[in-house]
């Protein structure tokens, strides 16, 4: 969608679509909603639809009834064709996105940042943060003009043109484990996921498969749904060259269900990486390099991809030493996470933090120790994904304005949590959007099942101690291996569904990037990054605190897969620096 909204001119409103939103009108008031259902499934509930704009207008909307309306993913604008008034409309979940920039005169609207024909600059603040937590907090964009709509958020504007936030609703994820026994937990949780899915589920439905136990679940939800109208196929990718190859575990668990799957091999010495780099990856509202590999989306309007990205909350990823933390932390009421932050020793906190970085791991482990001590540290460097990336300064001044650790702790499920709450706006919303972005281009549909807000809520309850429990099961890539394995919950949800080597397989994830680094994209991108340094103070890889990672990245010309962490901020380095000069 695309809207340029001119409230002091007779033209009023310019306004496009793309063929997979819905487009709604109701007496003065027009509605788009991008949205995974299909326009046949959107007007059937065209009474839900006017008694939505009712209570837009009325501001009635509650929290629950947001949860349950349209039943997914969704960015909305709503407009009045008489006086111009505005609503943007962002789901809870935040899977959607929908930005806006604004002027005296004209409101310009999109759910693509590539689509706006406005001036822009680098939002420098933004991207560093981006820089130290590896991801664009909910709200932040590239550009200093270009605003997005805040997850669960309904925003207005006012007769200048400056936007209102008229409803702000929340994950509202629970405090408390559920008193249920395991038996009913792993008995809801089954059909909490099956409903999910049939909710989402259109009459012609694909699964992005790797033979994860996610991927595999979504498989084994939508076969138990699968009627004789509806299609149900798969796919699954490999980049050529990998050792790290899942697509024998995707034809495993394809062939169980009599499914019929695509396997799709892509080239990285092919030079089409370079076009579809610069026509398509660079243009994503979130960049990932993933989108070279498995990008190419060719179903259309009708149909819906399922994407197994999963939330954690029914699987969190705690380890021994995180489980230890918890109860460190329930054991001293929690009143640790408020008073570590004024009992600092900087001298400790200088030990702790060299070791730290030491090569040996059981030094590493012994380090992670001793942030027992401060807790905010701890959950900073070790949950919040930004360790080692500097001094801390902006990871403090992102905590601090957010909600956590501002409220009481109520349990041990209650702080994982809020922990979540804040990743969601960082990690999960990027996470989400790089997929939406592929179907965007490709004009299809994405659907993210796990990322279903009632599903998530009820995900919050489950009993914390045995949600984070590890059990024995097969390593990534070695089904004679054996190795711990978390995710109880799912894995029991689904253990009769799937093959035993599938079920309790270990999550997966395959290392790909050297192979496109040492291919023509590779080459191409060190030339984006030479050019850069260049430019000595106004370089944007020194701006940014990419500068030693740049220097890594042009002193070497081979790569390994060891070398995926530094790789991905160098792709998303020379994203920033083609975003910094191209606007068409």
């Amino acid at each position: 969608m695309y809207l340029q909204i001119n409230r002091k001119s007779s033209e009023g409103i310019y306004f496009s679509k793309k063929s997979s939103e819905f487009y709604f009108e109701y007496k003065d008031y027009r509605l788009i909603i991008d949205s995974p259902k299909t326009n046949n499934q959107l007007q059937e509930k065209s009474s839900s639809l006017i008694d939505f704009i009712k209570r837009v207008i009325d501001r009635t909307l509650t929290n629950d009834w947001m949860t349950s309306f349209i039943g997914g993913h969704y960015a909305i604008v709503l407009w009045n064709v008489n006086n111009l008034s505005t609503w943007l409309i962002r789901d809870i979940a935040g899977a959607k996105t929908i930005y806006y920039s604004t002027n005296h005169d004209v409101i310009t609207v999109g759910n693509a940042l590539y689509d706006f024909k406005v001036p822009r600059s680098l939002n420098i603040e933004a991207l560093r943060r981006k820089r130290k937590l590896c991801y664009l907090i909910d709200g932040d964009t590239f550009y200093h003009e270009i605003s997005e709509v805040k997850m669960g958020n309904v925003v207005t504007f006012d007769e200048l043109n400056m936007p209102i936030i008229s409803h702000n609703f929340g994950l509202k994820l629970l405090k408390y484990d559920s008193l249920d026994t395991t038996e009913e937990c792993v008995k809801l949780l089954r059909q909490n996921i099956i409903d999910v899915h049939e909710n989402m589920a259109s009459n012609s439905n694909i699964v992005l498969l790797s033979g994860g136990i996610d991927s595999s679940v979504m498989l084994a939800s939508l076969n138990e749904i699968k009627t004789a109208h509806m299609d149900l196929r798969a796919v699954t990718f490999k980049l050529k060259g990998t050792s790290e190859d899942e697509t024998p575990y995707a034809r495993d668990v394809a062939e169980r269900f009599g499914t019929k799957i695509e396997s799709i091999e892509v080239d990285p010495n092919c030079k089409s990486m370079v076009e579809k780099f610069e026509t398509e990856v660079v243009q994503m509202n979130s960049p990932y390099h993933g989108a070279l590999i498995y990008g190419n989306l060719s179903a259309g309007r009708d149909s819906c991809y399922f994407a197994g990205q999963d939330s954690r909350l029914h699987t969190p990823a705690i380890n021994w030493i995180d489980n230890l933390f918890f109860d460190y932390v329930e054991k001293s009421q929690f009143q640790s996470l408020y008073s570590s932050a004024k009992n600092k020793s900087a001298f400790f906190t200088k030990i702790l933090d060299g070791l730290s970085r030491s090569n040996h791991r059981s030094i590493r482990g012994l380090a992670r120790l001793g942030y027992f001590w401060d807790p905010q540290e701890y959950v900073r460097k070790y949950m919040l994904g930004a360790e080692n990336k500097g001094s801390g300064i902006v990871e403090y001044e992102v905590i601090n304005n957010s909600k956590l650790f501002k409220v009481e702790v109520s349990s041990q499920r209650d702080l994982y949590n809020q922990i979540t709450e804040f990743r969601w706006g960082t990690q999960f919303t990027s996470d989400m959007h790089y997929l939406q972005d592929m179907a965007m281009f490709n004009e299809t549909n994405m659907c993210l099942p796990f990322y279903d807000i009632r599903l998530a809520r009820f995900s919050s309850g489950l009993p914390f101690k045995k949600a984070t429990a590890f059990d024995k099961g097969t390593s990534q890539f070695d089904s004679m291996k054996v190795e711990k394995v978390n995710k109880f919950f799912l894995r029991e949800a689904f253990k009769t569904d799937l093959p035993l080597h599938l079920a309790s397989r270990q999550k997966a994830v395959s290392r790909t990037l050297y192979l496109i680094f040492n291919g023509p994209l590779g080459q191409y991108i060190r030339d984006i990054v030479h050019q850069d340094s260049q430019k000595a103070k106004d370089s944007i890889a020194l701006v940014l605190g990419y500068s030693k990672v740049a220097t890594w990245f042009l002193n070497r010309r081979r790569f390994d897969p060891q070398d995926e962490r530094l790789l991905t901020d160098v792709f998303q380095l020379s994203c920033i620096i083609r975003r910094s000069n191209k606007h068409d």
